[in-house]
C-alpha cells in the first residue's frame, strides 16, 4: 500500500522566545536540523532533550512524533501526538498524524476518529477517513448538503442528510451534534440530547455539543443536567454565563 503523507513535515524553527527557554529552543532547532538530514535517532535525542527543559513544549512533541513515525516506531509516535493533543486540542495536524499511525498499527476505529476530528477542525482529509471509516467518501458530503438544508430551516430533510452521513462514518461526531440541533429545532428535545451524547461521546471535547445539550435538557426539565452541562462548556471556553444563570441558580 501506497504510505500516506503527515500532515506537516516538521513544524518551523522558533528564535523569538524568552531567555528562560533558550535551552529548549536550542535543542529543538538542533533536532529539525537533524530531521533535515534524516537523522532521526538524533532528531529523537534532541526533542527529547528539549522537552525535558519544557514539557509543555508542544512542537517538540509533535516533531519527536514524526521522527518516530520515520523510524516506523508508530506506537511511540501516537503516545507523543496524543501527549500534543492534550496540551492543545485543537492542534489539527496531530490529529491527522495519530489517525495515519494508528492506522498502520491496525487501530481503524481509532483511525477514523482522529480523522474526522481533524477534518471537523479544516484539515483535508478524505482520502485517511476513506480508508479508515467511510469507503464511499460520501459522508462529508452528505453532512454539507445536511448544514445547507439547515440554513434554509430544511430541517427535517437536513437530519436525513446527516443521518446519510452517520451512515457512512458512525464516528461523525460533528454530523451527531448538527443532526442534534436540526431535532431541537423541530422541539425533538430527548432525541436532540441523544444525539449530543453521541457527539461527546466520540469526542470528550465538543464545547458546542455540552452547550447544546446543557438547553436541551433545560427544555427537558432537567436543570441539573443542563447546569453540569453549562459548567463543562465553559470550562472548555464558551461563553455559557448566560444559561448557567438560569439552570444553576
Amino acid at each position: 500500500m501506497k504510505k500516506l503523507l503527515y500532515g506537516c513535515i516538521l513544524t518551523f524553527p522558533l528564535f523569538l522566545i524568552a531567555q528562560s527557554n533558550n535551552n529548549a529552543i536550542a535543542y529543538y532547532n538542533k533536532g529539525i536540523e537533524k530531521s533535515k538530514l534524516k537523522n532521526h535517532k538524533g532528531a529523537i535525542a534532541d526533542y527529547t532533550k528539549a522537552i525535558a527543559l519544557d514539557t509543555n513544549f508542544t512542537d517538540a512533541y509533535y516533531n519527536r512524533g514524526i521522527s518516530k513515525d520515520d523510524l516506523k516506531n508508530y506506537k511511540g509516535a501516537i503516545a507523543d501526538y496524543t501527549k500534543v493533543i492534550a496540551l492543545d486540542t485543537n492542534y489539527t495536524n496531530a490529529y491527522f498524524n495519530r489517525a495515519v499511525s494508528k492506522y498502520y498499527v491496525g487501530d481503524k476505529k481509532g483511525a477514523c476518529k482522529d480523522a474526522t476530528k481533524a477534518q471537523g477542525l479544516g484539515f483535508y482529509t478524505s482520502k485517511l477517513i476513506k480508508l479508515t471509516c467511510d469507503k464511499t467518501g460520501k459522508s462529508y458530503a452528505y453532512y454539507k448538503k445536511g448544514n445547507a438544508k439547515a440554513k434554509l430551516k430544511i430541517y427535517t430533510g437536513a437530519i436525513v442528510e446527516y443521518t446519510n452521513a452517520i451512515k457512512l462514518n458512525p464516528n461523525y461526531a460533528k454530523a451527531y451534534h448538527k443532526r442534534g440541533y436540526a431535532k431541537h429545532a423541530l422541539k425533538k428535545y430527548k432525541e436532540a440530547i441523544v444525539d449530543y451524547t453521541k457527539s461527546i461521546e466520540i469526542d470528550p471535547n465538543y464545547t458546542n455539543s455540552y452547550f447544546a445539550r446543557a438547553v436541551s435538557r433545560y427544555y427537558v426539565g432537567n436543570k441539573k443536567g443542563a447546569c453540569n452541562d453549562a459548567k463543562k462548556a465553559k470550562k472548555l471556553g464558551f461563553d455559557a454565563a448566560a444559561i448557567i444563570k438560569v439552570t444553576c441558580n
